[in-house]
């Protein structure tokens, strides 16, 4: 295996049983396998990337540092992708976000106001639905859920298209804005620099705000493909699916300080003031707690699908991942990474 000799992580990627780093010279470097024969294309590990993303049916899209789209399959099979035979359209692309939904992209192109649509049907050279078009100002980042997009602009407005389940999209007040923006399946939640929370989208997804939290000062908030958990002024925090319910915490989470708070597909996690970190899924009653050394810290969490990489501050890092038992109830096991010997998983018998 590849050393990676102190240098830093600057973001992580896994499709199956396999994870990539982006290092800081922004190579790829393949951290763990359990099938060593998977590659990925010689330029990914020769040129630096932007970014990289991966769909169904075993398809990756990645963004060379010179702006130029990578369709890749299994086996490094590159696809011929050609954004627009329209002259009037950028060939390179700045951004991308993937709706694994329907299999397709949107892209932001080299101008940051063109927005290009692709579906993707199956693992061959196959490219079904493709239009482009240009807003009226640069887009920042676009968010996507089952049938609704949102562009978050520079301006500090949104624009929103597709079909929008569950009402319109709510009026910005004035003189505020945007300082994050989250989704579930279907539906998004705004949090404004003023600590207050604007929703929108499928009820059965998130899309109301209980009421109990609509007057509450917000700090930070992150979501599951089907819930949102919000950490409170008061450092406690509080979760929502449906428009009239708060959702149950773990008993050992509920009435907490908590310090920072992280999601995945269908993990939340808490960093407590006591520096442990607690894992649960949305569904759980129990979940699981980790404690960290009490000459360590916790330096970065990084999401990545259905599970978490955390980085302590002797950068050390631990892969969080969820596994059921007969019963049901979650269980986390901890991983480190790199691994010692080749890159295959090996599950510790410790705790952090």
């Amino acid at each position: 295996m590849r050393q990676m000799s102190g240098r830093e992580i600057r973001c992580l990627y896994n499709r199956t049983d396999e994870i990539f780093a982006k290092l800081d010279d922004n190579k790829l470097l393949v951290i763990a396998s359990k099938n060593p024969d998977e590659k990925v294309p010689q330029r990914l590990l020769e040129q630096g990337i932007q970014t990289t993303c991966i769909l169904r049916y075993n398809t990756y899209l990645t963004i060379l540092e010179n702006g130029e789209l990578l369709v890749w399959g299994k086996g490094c099979n590159e696809w011929d992708f050609s954004i627009s035979e329209d002259k009037e359209v950028p060939k390179k692309v700045l951004s991308m976000t993937p709706n694994s939904f329907h299999n397709a992209v949107s892209l932001v192109l080299e101008d940051g106001c063109t927005i290009l649509q692709s579906g993707f049907l199956t693992r061959r050279d196959q490219f079904p639905s493709k239009h482009s078009f240009k807003l009226s100002h640069r887009v920042k980042r676009i968010y996507s859920t089952l049938y609704t997009h949102v562009a978050w602009l520079d301006n500090g407005t949104i624009t929103v298209w597709g079909e929008l389940y569950g009402g319109t999209v709510p009026v910005m007040p004035k003189n505020t804005t945007i300082r994050s923006i989250h989704q579930t399946r279907d539906a998004f939640a705004l949090l404004l620099e003023n600590g207050r929370l604007l929703v929108f989208g499928n009820p059965n997804w998130g899309g109301r705000l209980p009421v109990s939290i609509q007057n509450r000062t917000v700090i930070d908030i992150v979501s599951t493909s089907g819930s949102f958990l919000a950490l409170l002024d008061d450092h406690t925090i509080f979760s929502w699916e449906s428009d009239q319910y708060a959702q149950p915490l773990p008993r050992p989470i509920a009435g907490s300080r908590v310090k920072s708070i992280f999601s995945s597909q269908c993990l939340f996690m808490a960093l407590l003031e006591n520096g442990s970190l607690f894992c649960w899924r949305t569904t759980d009653t129990i979940g699981k707690t980790f404690k960290i050394p009490e000459d360590r810290r916790v330096k970065n969490v990084i999401s990545i699908d259905e599970a978490f990489v955390i980085q302590l501050d002797n950068d050390k890092l631990y892969l969080l991942k969820e596994s059921r038992e007969s019963n049901y109830q979650l269980m986390v096991m901890a991983y480190r990474l790199p691994f010692p010997e080749g890159r295959h998983l090996a599950v510790m018998d410790r705790e952090l």
